[in-house]
């Protein structure tokens, strides 16, 4: 396929993902909020935030970029603050770690082979959905090397149905 045809390709689902969001935030209670991106019936994207005393602490965040942007402001906006102290991927995948740049000062913490994953992302979809503003931002610190933290490594078997 013809470069000029997958930006093309390209800029169509980024407007049609970006004419139909919208951002729902929901206070769990006084220390957690769920924020929604509904980008179409079906497909929304999630990322939880939990506010401490010491800063604010984010899992995942959001796919495009400019859909985390978003969800990224609607969350300062919501909370009134922007102390983002960590950023938690539950792994590489582009929905649960393209807007890692967003979150410039928070520690970002993933599995140990999440920044591989997020290598692996950008080399194959680089052309399709990443925006001229995106720097790959992989994590500081995998979840094996917290202190405190006993994580199996491997896979976990799956359960027969």
């Amino acid at each position: 396929m013809k470069k000029s045809t997958i930006l093309i390709y390209s800029l169509i689902l980024t407007s049609l993902i970006l004419h139909g969001l919208e951002i729902k935030l929901d206070r769990v209670n006084d220390h957690v909020t769920l924020v929604r991106g509904i980008i179409r019936p079906g497909y929304t994207q999630n990322l939880i935030v939990f506010a401490t005393q010491k800063g604010l602490i984010a899992i995942d965040t959001g796919f495009p970029l400019d859909v985390a942007r978003k969800m990224k402001a609607a969350i300062v906006n919501k909370l009134g603050r922007d102390d983002f102290i960590y950023l938690i991927n539950t792994h590489g995948h582009m929905d649960h770690s393209i807007g890692n740049q967003l979150y410039k000062k928070a520690v970002k913490i993933a599995h140990k082979n999440a920044g591989r994953e997020m290598k692996m992302n950008v080399q194959h979809w680089n052309k399709k959905y990443f925006t001229k503003d995106f720097i790959i931002t992989l994590p500081d610190i995998p979840f094996q090397k917290l202190p405190g933290m006993v994580l199996p490594s491997g896979r976990f078997p799956r359960k027969s149905m």
